[in-house]
């Protein structure tokens, strides 16, 4: 493990002058410019810590390895499209906007995992037509996928 704790790592710090620093840019010039409260991410940080989970878990594994980043945690366009420029190319969603965001964001719907619960049969119909993976959460869920299914068919004549 690095110096100190888990947390403590060279994106967020205090340079000699007592300024603080994040990921090399001083926060008070970040604050400044854009206004607060504003929200940073340290893109490196993120791709490292991304690439150190995949990486573990590739060596540790006894089998393939599909990493799937849960957008609930962020769905910012331009954090979506940081991890898909640096090889995560799975997605765990739980709403149709996450899985936009990740379709918008450059990842293949088939390669978007959308995992509901209690998912109404308009929001399915919605999810069916992104054509994403479904994580089918019930019986009841399935019975709607097949009756939204039988639907489409009898409206192309």
């Amino acid at each position: 493990m690095e110096n100190g704790l888990w947390w403590q790592r060279e994106s967020l710090k205090y340079d000699k002058t007592g300024k603080l620093v994040f990921g090399g840019i001083d926060a008070e010039e970040v604050a400044k410019e854009s206004g607060t409260p504003i929200y940073v991410y340290d893109a490196g940080r993120i791709v490292d810590n991304f690439d150190r989970m995949r990486g573990a878990l590739v060596e540790h594994a006894d089998r393939e390895v599909r990493v799937c980043y849960a957008v609930k945690a962020n769905s910012s366009l331009p954090l979506l499209e940081l991890l898909y420029r640096n090889d995560c190319k799975y997605i765990d969603a739980v709403s149709p906007n996450e899985c936009r965001a990740a379709i918008e964001a450059g990842f293949d719907p088939y390669d978007v995992m959308f995992t509901g619960t209690s998912v109404s049969k308009d929001t399915l119909r919605e999810i069916m037509g992104m054509h994403v993976f479904i994580n089918i959460d019930s019986e009841s869920e399935l019975i709607s996928m097949h009756e939204i299914e039988s639907e489409e068919k009898g409206k192309i004549k």
